[in-house]
């Protein structure tokens, strides 16, 4: 739950970085950090919605898509439904 939180301080923290190896995906830029902060933030915000609302991590997985602002971004199905699960859990402690 707190990854977009700890992104933003490293991007806000760290000074003179040009890129980002992720080991994950290509090269990034110092400004794709801010972006990804933001949208692990927004994901978190729209699991909280969800389960505040009563919906399952299955209603989520089905019908949870990027926001526009996020183009480029893709989530494996089933990597959604397991993140989803992981942060109701999370919520629900």
């Amino acid at each position: 739950m707190e990854i977009g939180d700890s992104l933003d301080k490293a991007h806000k923290g760290i000074k003179n970085v040009d890129q980002i190896i992720t080991g994950h995906s290509t090269v990034m830029t110092w400004a794709d950090l801010a972006e990804y902060a933001q949208f692990n933030e927004d994901f978190l915000r729209d699991v909280q919605a969800a389960l505040k609302a009563g919906k399952s991590a299955d209603d989520v997985a089905a019908s949870w898509k990027p926001a526009d602002e996020y183009k480029g971004y893709t989530v494996a199905d089933a990597r959604l439904k397991t993140n989803v699960a992981a942060v109701m859990n999370e919520l629900k402690e």
